[in-house]
């Protein structure tokens, strides 16, 4: 298991933070937790200590009667063009809630969660850069189509590929790639 406390290496810009939300101090950013050594931004005014956090995510492997329901973003490669509906955990929303939105509002269909596929979390990108929104849990649900028209959404097209017969995901969609995987791992065992 790799060490906690990897502010600021990690963190983004938006997630670097000079001065107290309380009292608008200014930050010891180079304050450290006294038990285990990491570091904690500190008000030096009234002593608020930022804990930043790690955004959340949700992705969905669509099932539907003709086959899994993939999205196209623009600008992925042509031998790799697809993705899974999905996106970030809006504050106070749920995995599930955020996926059952985010699926309906990139293909129009509105679905019910049949299962949980797993949970992945990345600390950075695939080259050891840091994430553009930071470290991030994702959730990988599978979910069955109940209602809605399929219809194009701000994620690009979506696409109804047969069963066995999906394209590779893009490398630049690697929560999408890993969810998939597991996915497809998950029903050859089933």
């Amino acid at each position: 298991m790799q060490p906690t406390g990897h502010y600021p290496k990690l963190a983004p810009p938006h997630l670097r933070f000079a001065f107290c939300p309380l009292c608008a101090g200014h930050l010891d950013v180079e304050a450290r937790d006294e038990i285990n050594d990491v570091a904690r931004p500190r008000c030096v005014d009234c002593g608020w200590i930022y804990y930043p956090p790690n955004y959340g995510g949700a992705l969905v492997v669509i099932e539907s009667e003709g086959g899994l329901v993939m999205i196209h973003p623009p600008g992925c490669d042509p031998q790799a063009p697809c993705g899974l509906p999905g996106g970030i955990i809006e504050f106070g929303e749920s995995p599930e809630e955020c996926s059952v939105r985010e699926v309906e509002e990139e293909t129009g269909l509105i679905i019910e969660l049949t299962a949980e596929i797993c949970r992945i979390f990345d600390r950075e990108s695939v080259d050891g850069s840091a994430l553009a929104l930071g470290p991030m849990l994702q959730f990988g649900f599978v979910g069955r189509v109940v209602g809605g028209t399929l219809r194009e959404g701000d994620e690009g097209p979506p696409v109804i590929y047969p069963a066995g017969e999906h394209p590779r995901i893009s490398p630049s969609r690697s929560g999408s790639m890993r969810i998939f995987q597991a996915y497809l791992e998950m029903n050859r065992t089933a």
